[in-house]
């Protein structure tokens, strides 16, 4: 109803002149999909789409009469005080006041986000005369332990053999079930976790699948990996099986552990070239000079993931490494640029979040009764997450990240989660075929592997050089 008298305050949809456009299309780089707008709702109804990543908690919002992105949130996951990994993590929680504190850490982070959205929002629809916003439905993705913390599930079974969660989501329930009757939602809103298939493949592989088109049958290889602290895996073989496994690559990849290393953010090298040989009376001097690009473009204050693969490879093409890694030249680091140097422990670090990821992969194909080079032709391999989505190619594949045959085959899937957590906001018949995907999977559990423990030492060396 319109007031009698108005203030043009845009608290009401006024005259009904807002009109929902067609269906908007979700996209990264490399992936898009039709998100399946309902126009039938009012302009004012609104959806979130959340993913809580180990490193980061990103967080989408949506117009859900046409499918219109209206703000987005990203920040570093609070619970990082608690532990680097997932694993740190679960085992912080097994006691009774560590868990109250992961929890509590997520709510907070959890209402932040949906507050801060929904803020950014009003601002829009009061522009727009829409009304206030009002959150129909909320979808939260993540891996299984962080989806645990949010929906108030105990993780001790995640935190020993056999390791299996309590609960394995894909429901859609009131916010009061989850979050409590004292929730900053109200109580009946709808929240649904995406479905997680096992203790350690979460419902952001789930979703990142669906993102990356795992539910189409094309004939071809599908390769997910989703690169990061804990790396996710998924193969879609040609005959339709699918094979899932998680491999520990520690948080080399976002920073730590390196000795100056930082995340991706202003000051951090992101990449490293090589300038020219100093020389020394038209005679070379046998030292290289590197070029360090700059997140921000001004001074180095660290190096991140990128930068990170990017210097090994140069250092393993230069022979500044040789193939086990161990640096030449008589010296226990390399100067990158002022500030900025890496050391021989980094390497090794590099080495072993590398081989985590190449040997996950090779385990996949194994048990679809495949070898690396069926793949060459006929497969694409996904590389979703932050660090997945900016590295080089050319770079992961000289040093052995991935295999390099699969080099011209990658498609950089951006945050492929969140994208998924997207589709499920909109479309419930996905939500039973995401759910049908997670039950079809078929964990590879690589410490029950025979021949993991081989494969992850052969995986630390660095391949030949073509």
């Amino acid at each position: 109803m319109l007031c009698k008298i108005c203030s043009h305050c845009g608290l009401c949809p006024g005259d009904g002149t807002f009109r929902a456009d067609k269906n908007l299309i979700i996209s990264t780089e490399g992936i898009s999909a039709p998100l399946n707008a309902d126009p039938s709702l009012p302009p004012f109804y609104t959806g979130i789409a959340m993913d809580i990543g180990t490193t980061t908690v990103a967080a989408r919002a949506y117009r859900l009469c046409n499918a219109e992105l209206l703000a987005e949130y990203k920040e570093a996951n609070f619970q990082q005080k608690f532990g680097s990994d997932v694993i740190a993590r679960i085992s912080f929680a097994t006691e009774a006041d560590g868990y109250k504190k992961i929890r509590e850490a997520t709510l907070f982070q959890i209402e932040k986000a949906v507050k801060k959205l929904l803020g950014e929002v009003s601002f829009l629809f009061t522009s727009q005369r829409c009304g206030r916003p009002h959150l129909e439905r909320l979808v939260i993705t993540g891996n299984t332990a962080m989806q645990s913390f949010a929906a108030g599930l105990s993780v001790k079974g995640l935190s020993a053999f056999p390791f299996k969660a309590d609960y394995l989501f894909g429901e859609e329930k009131p916010a009061s079930d989850f979050f409590g009757n004292s929730s900053f939602l109200r109580a009946d809103c709808p929240v649904y976790f995406t479905p997680a298939q096992s203790a350690f493949i979460g419902g952001d592989t789930i979703s990142a699948m669906m993102a990356c088109g795992f539910l189409d049958g094309t004939g071809a290889a599908k390769i997910l990996a989703d690169v990061g602290t804990n790396c996710e895996m998924a193969l879609l073989d040609p005959k339709g099986n699918l094979f899932c496994t998680s491999s520990a690559a520690g948080p080399a990849f976002e920073g730590y552990g390196i000795r100056q290393g930082m995340n991706a953010c202003e000051g951090a090298v992101a990449k490293v070239s090589l300038v020219q040989e100093e020389k020394t009376g038209g005679k070379a001097r046998g030292k290289l000079k590197f070029l360090c690009s700059v997140i921000g473009g001004g001074n180095a204050k660290g190096i991140c993931g990128t930068g990170l693969l990017s210097a090994i490879a140069l250092f393993y093409k230069k022979g500044i490494i040789n193939q086990n890694g161990t640096l030449l030249r008589g010296t226990d680091s390399v100067s990158l640029c002022k500030g900025v140097s890496l050391c021989q422990k980094d390497i090794r670090n590099f080495q072993l979040a590398k081989a985590a990821v190449l040997s996950g992969i090779e385990a996949l194909v194994q048990k679809a009764g495949l070898s690396v080079l069926d793949l060459q032709d006929n497969s694409t391999l996904y590389l979703a997450g932050g660090f997945g989505t900016k590295l080089n190619a050319h770079d992961a594949a000289v040093t052995g990240m991935i295999p390099p045959v699969l080099e011209n085959n990658l498609v950089h899937a951006g945050n492929a989660a969140l994208s998924g957590a997207c589709m499920l906001l909109f479309d419930a018949g996905l939500r039973q075929k995401a759910l049908a995907l997670a039950r079809k999977a078929r964990n590879i559990n690589l410490a029950e592997d025979q021949g993991f423990q081989s494969r992850y030492i052969s995986a630390l060396n660095f391949p030949d050089l073509p």
